[in-house]
């Protein structure tokens, strides 16, 4: 008799948080990183992604795998509201995350159909993410649910070594700084 397998995807909540942080360093080993590269704290997790809403600098969805044997969280998407100077509101996708085991399920598309209606209710604009550039199987799956490349943009930022050392430097005399 086959194994009866059902996923729903949830608002997470605080208990999730140790095994996002699990997947997320598998992320990070998935995208050709060392799993230190996941830096972040349960703490600071906390802090940021469920504090009150007015602070909460971004939202998580938990995806739960359930089975004759119980239920398993097996992924997550954490996005966050932000504004495009031409067209408004709109969501960032900053990762999407299926374990491996249940990849090809449906899982992914069902996030990103989560995620459309979140942006749909919100009046959101679009939805914005990046993927690397060598990760092909994301990129034909993406391909699949209609999303448009943009190559005219290049992505660029400043890590923390890069913003302590401009925070750092003086501005031109002639220019008053707010801090």
């Amino acid at each position: 008799m086959a194994t009866s397998v059902r996923y729903r995807i949830r608002e997470a909540v605080p208990e999730d948080v140790p095994s996002v942080l699990a997947m997320i360093k598998e992320l990070a080993v998935n995208q050709g990183f060392d799993e230190s590269a996941a830096q972040l704290t349960e703490e600071t997790f906390l802090r940021d992604g469920f504090s009150s809403p007015g602070s909460k600098l971004f939202n998580l969805l938990a995806v739960d795998c359930h089975k004759e044997s119980g239920i398993s969280l097996v992924g997550y998407a954490m996005y966050f509201f932000t504004y495009s100077t031409f067209e408004g509101k709109m969501i960032y996708l900053e990762d999407v995350y299926v374990r491996a085991e249940h990849r090809n399920q449906g899982v992914g598309k069902a996030i990103f159909v989560t995620v459309s209606k979140i942006a749909e209710r919100e009046s959101c604009c679009r939805i914005a993410f990046s993927v690397l550039d060598d990760n092909v199987v994301a990129k034909k799956f993406y391909d699949g649910l209609g999303v448009i490349t943009e190559s005219e943009w290049i992505h660029q930022k400043l890590n923390r070594s890069g913003i302590s050392r401009l925070a750092a430097a003086r501005s031109d005399q002639s220019i008053e700084l707010p801090f």
